[in-house]
């Protein structure tokens, strides 16, 4: 009987603590679909600077919410980002590559992520019928 109270506490600690790591998982998965929205948005950029002529005004983004108007010189490169800090001129092609690639990667991420918390959560169930097993032999 007392051992049947330890193990009862044992596992019910263990489910506390796999909650917690659950609520974990889906925060990183919210983030993980923040990025990917947020390169899909990128994406969608690309798309449309194709269109835009030389000469045209267009606005700059300084910093969230913060334009300037500027007259675009020239519509067949882009300057990217490509890591701590280095910028890298690629043409619209190669850019749109580029963060397609990002997005791919971050997909993966978020697909293994998903796995994860899947396993997590088949983990706490097969725990919870066990403390139910416990308890019903009682």
């Amino acid at each position: 009987m007392e051992k049947d109270q330890q193990r009862i506490q044992q596992m019910y600690t263990e489910l506390q603590l796999i909650d917690e790591s659950l609520k974990n998982v889906q925060g990183q998965i919210m983030a993980i679909e923040e990025q990917i929205n947020n390169l899909q948005g990128i994406i969608d950029a690309i798309e449309g600077f194709k269109s835009v002529k030389e000469g045209s005004e267009i606005l700059v983004s300084l910093s969230s919410g913060i334009y300037a108007k500027a007259e675009l010189k020239d519509n067949k490169g882009l300057v990217v980002n490509v890591g701590n800090g280095v910028m890298v001129n690629k043409t619209i092609e190669q850019a749109e590559d580029f963060v397609r690639a990002k997005l791919e990667a971050v997909k993966g991420y978020h697909s293994a992520t998903l796995s994860e918390m899947q396993r997590i959560s088949n983990y706490a169930l097969g725990l919870e019928q066990e403390i139910k097993k416990v308890f019903g032999g009682k």
